[in-house]
C-alpha cells in the first residue's frame, strides 16, 4: 500500500472512530497508569501538541505549560478533544501534519502514539518539522510503542 492510501485509510478509522478511540485506556491499565508519566517529562513553556487526536493528552499538558497549540487532520477528534480541555491557553488546529508547518518555534513539541503512524518515507520530513518548530534550548517529547507491540497488533 503506497502512503497517500495508508494515510486515507488511517485518516478514515480516526474519523469513524472517533468516540471509541479511547477505550483502550480505560480497559488496559498500563494506558490508565501512562499518563502519569508526564510528571516526569521536560515539558514545560510553549507546547506543540502534533496529533492531539481526542486530548487525551493535552489539558495535561495545558496543567504544565503556558500555552499549547494541539493540532490535529481530524476534526472528530478535535471536537473531542475541545470537549475535553477547559483550558483558555490552549488553541487547536485542524491540519495534515505532513503539509502543516507552525509559524512560530516552541519550547516543547510533544506527541503520543503518532510516530508509528508515520510511513517510514516521510519520517525524515517529519522530523525536519519537529526540528524546525523546537526554539533554541527546547525539546522533542514523545511517547510510543515499542517494537515488540506490533507482534500484538490486530491488522484490521
Amino acid at each position: 500500500m503506497d502512503d497517500h492510501a495508508l494515510l486515507a485509510e488511517q485518516m478514515a478509522y480516526y474519523r469513524a472512530g472517533a468516540a471509541e478511540y479511547d477505550r483502550p485506556y480505560a480497559e488496559r491499565e498500563d494506558l490508565r497508569a501512562l499518563p502519569a508519566t508526564l510528571d516526569d517529562l521536560p515539558i514545560a513553556g510553549d507546547v506543540l501538541e502534533l496529533a492531539c487526536g481526542t486530548g487525551r493528552w493535552t489539558p495535561l499538558l495545558a496543567a504544565r505549560a503556558r500555552s499549547v497549540t494541539a493540532v490535529d487532520a481530524a476534526p472528530e477528534v478535535l471536537s473531542l478533544a475541545r470537549a475535553r480541555t477547559p483550558h483558555t491557553h490552549v488553541q487547536f488546529v485542524q491540519a495534515d501534519l505532513f503539509t502543516w508547518r507552525p509559524s512560530r518555534r516552541y519550547d516543547t513539541v510533544f506527541f503520543a502514539f503518532w510516530l508509528s503512524h508515520v510511513p517510514p518515507a516521510r519520517l525524515p520530513d517529519f522530523w525536519q518539522t519537529v526540528a524546525g518548530a523546537i526554539a533554541p534550548g527546547g525539546r522533542a517529547v514523545f511517547i510510543d510503542d515499542g517494537p515488540a507491540e506490533a507482534a500484538v497488533e490486530e491488522v484490521l
